[in-house]
């Protein structure tokens, strides 16, 4: 059972650790490597180090090997369009499954949530290839617990993210390409910390019920097996490989919510 190393109490710290895992979700690799520390490392560099007083949560030698491992502009807001991908649709995918299974347990499998995606990516515009769809939840669904406590928590956050400086934010069309040096994203950090107390709140607001709403849906997905898989002992999330929170975090009370599926998506879900 995979646990999330991260300093007890320290939320910050446990996002850092989380989005770190993000980079490399089945352990195949050891640390960054290639094209992923020059486009996420400035990232994570950026997001377990919000508060003024967390400065040295990287080493020297981790963040030049971030800084420098790549040419010194990338557009990051684009290349990491993937990762998102992938994240999304693991949280679409659990969501969608255990849905199934509060109200229509025959069909409640991995195969029945691909063929609703597949449908409701087509008419976003996103990538429907239901091997697409497939490779995201295999590489990406021992996460999927907590991107669908964000996803849970996206009213609470809302107001105090609108308060947030998105620094590689490309939802207005335009092209970014960022410095990737100390100084770039020192500079960032710097006007993050000092100008923007939305930081603050959101881990002390908003991660703490997130992760509690994880909690739930890990749970909920390692007692879920689809039809006929109970007898072959195969959940939906294998409790051996699914993240974990660690015991030292004090999780407040939440409400996991299962709201039936619309006639669309339940026609999507039985179409062969």
């Amino acid at each position: 059972m995979p646990v999330i190393q991260a300093e007890p109490g320290d939320w910050i710290d446990l996002f850092g650790k989380l989005f770190t895992i993000a980079l490399d979700p089945i352990g195949k690799t050891n640390g960054f490597q290639g094209n992923e520390a020059g486009l996420f490392g400035p990232f994570i560099y950026w997001i377990v180090q919000l508060n003024p007083e967390k400065r040295s949560k990287l080493s020297d030698e981790a963040f030049q090997l971030i800084a420098h491992s790549n040419p010194d502009k990338l557009d990051i807001g684009q290349s990491s369009a993937k990762l998102v991908y992938g994240l999304i649709t693991s949280g679409h995918i659990l969501a969608y499954v255990l849905r199934l299974g509060r109200y229509n347990a025959r069909i409640a499998s991995v195969e029945s949530a691909v063929r609703i995606l597949e449908q409701r990516y087509t008419q976003e515009g996103s990538p429907a290839s239901p091997a697409r769809i497939k490779a995201a939840w295999s590489k990406y669904k021992y996460l999927s617990p907590f991107v669908v406590g964000f996803f849970s928590e996206g009213n609470r956050a809302a107001p105090i993210v609108k308060g947030m400086p998105q620094f590689w934010d490309t939802s207005d069309g335009l092209k970014r390409d960022v410095p990737i040096n100390p100084q770039g994203i020192q500079s960032y950090l710097s006007d993050a910390t000092s100008e923007n107390p939305s930081f603050n709140r959101y881990f002390t607001e908003v991660v703490p019920y997130a992760m509690a709403m994880a909690d739930k849906f890990r749970q909920a997905g390692e007692e879920h097996f689809a039809p006929g898989q109970e007898v072959r002992n195969k959940p939906l999330l294998d409790p051996e490989h699914t993240w974990h929170l660690p015991e030292s975090f004090k999780l407040p009370k939440v409400v996991m919510r299962l709201e039936r599926l619309d006639a669309e998506e339940l026609n999507a879900a039985t179409s062969a």
